[in-house]
């Protein structure tokens, strides 16, 4: 009887454990990152970034005074970053790795003067991860 006790904990346990590993956050990645200027290497705020991969879902944020945005437990391969900007998108490809951080910057053409940073709080509320 002890023994079928046992068997009936390391099973359960296995079983467990493996659901758990399969649908942790640990089989995703990051990807953060700036959007800068060009020219003089400054912030650029208030930047609709977007972030897609093979899943065929687009994740979107705002970039903030510093013009760095950031992405959570995207799925590993590789994923399109892009901004969207008054010339038309910018759009870089980043490999996400599980459990690492990958990094990217995007340079925009002109003076961050052109966007608006007043923007960047009324359009985070509607970003989503």
């Amino acid at each position: 009887m002890r023994l079928v006790i046992i068997h009936c904990i390391a099973v359960s346990f296995i079983w467990i454990w493996g659901f758990a590993s399969a649908n942790a956050d640990g089989n995703t990645g990051m990807v953060r990152g700036f959007v800068r200027t060009a020219n003089t290497n400054e912030p650029v705020c208030g930047v609709r970034v977007y972030a897609s991969s093979n899943t065929e879902r687009i994740w979107s944020t705002v970039t903030n005074e510093q013009g760095f945005f950031v992405f959570l437990a995207l799925f590993p391969g590789i994923a399109q970053v892009s901004a969207e900007l008054p010339r038309g998108p910018l759009e870089r490809n980043v490999q996400v790795s599980a459990n690492l951080l990958s990094e990217v910057t995007l340079y925009v053409a002109g003076s961050k003067d052109r966007y608006d940073c007043r923007a960047t709080h009324r359009l985070a509320l509607d970003a989503d991860y």
